[in-house]
């Protein structure tokens, strides 16, 4: 009993904090956003897609997505059935977001249904970071791959930098933007994947997936360093 207590006083506050820090995020920053025309032609479509970004930018490209929910799109995100999937969820319902229950550790065929499902019969647009969860940092595992193969969603690469961050010392070298930041969001452009793609050229696609990421995430960090010259 005691247990549980802690457990939903930790959350509470948690929660509380982290509503806290995105309220004055947005009061504070200056956005910019490079290819939103490839999101708006998504939305005006009702095409789903499957939003890709390195796990190091959860929470700047997260904030980016809540805008886009609220513009029509319908995204959809993998939450685990643990404490801190639990705390995620409260926060993502209550901006309109969909949740998928379940997780890329473990069950990988039966969540993998679940997101097939999501997007052709729902028509959502998941979320999907290619190094997650536990990494190594940067290096794309081909679920992204597969689901669009099966669905024939293209995969939209994306990546941000901050002008001021936390970086933390995780495996992802998880960035924390600060108040009073600068953002710049980079769309790629959407990549198609061939139904039905042989197993052999798993490994040259993710390569090319993890080139293109790269390639955009340079981008957003040159045009944040022009922006402040």
């Amino acid at each position: 009993m005691k247990r549980r207590l802690k457990k939903r006083i930790k959350y509470a506050i948690a929660t509380a904090l982290l509503k806290a820090y995105v309220a004055v995020l947005e009061l504070t920053s200056n956005r910019i956003t490079i290819g939103q025309k490839i999101i708006d032609e998504m939305i005006s479509k009702q095409q789903p897609c499957i939003l890709c970004f390195w796990h190091q930018h959860i929470v700047t490209c997260v904030y980016y997505l809540l805008d886009w929910q609220k513009q029509g799109m319908k995204t959809g995100f993998l939450i685990s059935p643990s404490g801190d999937g639990a705390l995620a969820a409260k926060i993502f319902v209550k901006h309109g977001v969909t949740l998928i229950s379940g997780s890329s550790g473990r069950s990988g065929a039966q969540t993998m249904r679940k997101v097939y499902m999501a997007i052709k019969r729902d028509g959502l647009s998941p979320v999907a970071t290619p190094d997650g969860p536990r990494g190594p940092i940067y290096d794309f595992k081909p679920g992204p791959l597969l689901l669009a193969s099966m669905t024939g969603a293209p995969i939209v690469p994306i990546a941000a930098s901050s002008s001021r961050y936390w970086q933390f010392n995780s495996w992802d070298k998880f960035i924390l933007p600060k108040w009073f930041s600068k953002f710049v969001l980079v769309v790629g452009k959407p990549v198609y994947i061939e139904q039905g793609l042989p197993t052999k050229e798993l490994r040259p696609k993710c390569a090319q997936l993890s080139e293109i990421l790269m390639g955009i995430k340079r981008q957003s960090v040159e045009i944040l360093e022009n922006q402040n010259k």
